[in-house]
């Protein structure tokens, strides 16, 4: 678990620094994160096919379009997606958020599922009765970073560092460490490294 909450802080940051730079991703998956051959502590965002700079010319944030076609990956994606709506910098947290209960408890609800409507149902359901199911085996710090994602709006820009904290309190309260990596074999040890940072310009759709 500490392995999964520790990618889950890297991947975070990688996803804010797209922000940062008026980008979204909208298609956040764990195929599209790679760890560094150089350094097995750094782990990079790849794959920017499908984003969309969410900000125009005067770095104001784009109006929403009516409706808006589907993009990503219909297990991860967010619920706004599903419902042809403009996504937002909430909608790549939301798609974050499942990859991050999946790399913690090895799956999702709806992982079975292969029509987008019982989908969406799915991850509807998850925000009430089912729950409990959603979040077997996470800590419990990962239900309030859900609520924290739901209550963003499309105009909001998120507060990373809450969502940061709340890993960080996970790592804490079940007394896990961040390093090493359960993919460090007799690696000596290493310091831990900078956030990571986009390398890639993303296509402008």
């Amino acid at each position: 678990m500490g392995c999964a909450i520790s990618i889950g802080i890297q991947c975070l940051e990688a996803i804010q620094e797209l922000h940062n730079v008026g980008f979204l991703h909208r298609d956040l998956k764990p195929a599209n994160f790679c760890i560094c051959v150089d350094d097995v502590r750094r782990i990079y965002l790849l794959d920017f096919g499908m984003c969309r700079r969410y900000i125009d010319s005067e770095n104001a944030v784009r109006r929403p379009r009516w409706a808006s076609g589907f993009r990503g990956t219909q297990r991860y994606a967010a619920i706004s997606c599903h419902i042809s709506r403009e996504m937002a910098r909430k909608d790549d947290l939301e798609s974050w958020l499942y990859q991050q209960i999946e790399l913690t408890s090895g799956e999702l609800p709806w992982k079975n599922l292969e029509d987008t409507v019982a989908i969406c149902n799915a991850k509807e359901k998850s925000r009430t009765s089912g729950l409990k199911e959603l979040f077997a085996g996470c800590p419990k710090e990962y239900i309030h970073m859900m609520f924290y994602i739901d209550s963003l709006k499309y105009y909001d820009k998120p507060n990373y560092a809450i969502l940061r904290g709340l890993l960080r309190d996970a790592l804490d309260s079940n007394a896990l460490s961040e390093y090493p990596y359960d993919w460090e074999v007799n690696a000596p040890p290493q310091k831990p490294t900078a956030p990571v940072t986009v390398d890639q310009t993303p296509k402008v759709q």
